[in-house]
């Protein structure tokens, strides 16, 4: 489930949440959640897709690389203790 892509800044979105039940990781769930969010984000013409990240979920982290996010070098969402904030831009 994706929940709440939101406004952040001028052109900037952000993913609030996402979550794969355990029986369907690691088939292409996530990504595809991720890419319909990337989709609307692009309708809205949206130049950023921005989330935060636990520190310590090294998973989600590394998945969220592979989905093309990186650390961004400020937070630009509503940054909690312990977490991170990575950013793709949106072609």
């Amino acid at each position: 489930m994706a929940r709440g892509a939101k406004h952040v800044q001028p052109g900037v979105r952000e993913l609030i949440s996402l979550w794969v039940a355990p029986a369907a990781r690691r088939v292409g769930v996530g990504a595809k959640l991720v890419d319909a969010v990337l989709e609307w984000a692009r309708l809205v013409r949206a130049t950023a897709l921005v989330l935060q990240v636990a520190e310590r979920n090294h998973v989600a982290r590394a998945f969220y690389a592979q989905q093309g996010f990186s650390l961004a070098r400020e937070s630009m969402g509503t940054p909690t203790a312990g977490e991170l904030c990575m950013v793709k831009a949106i072609d």
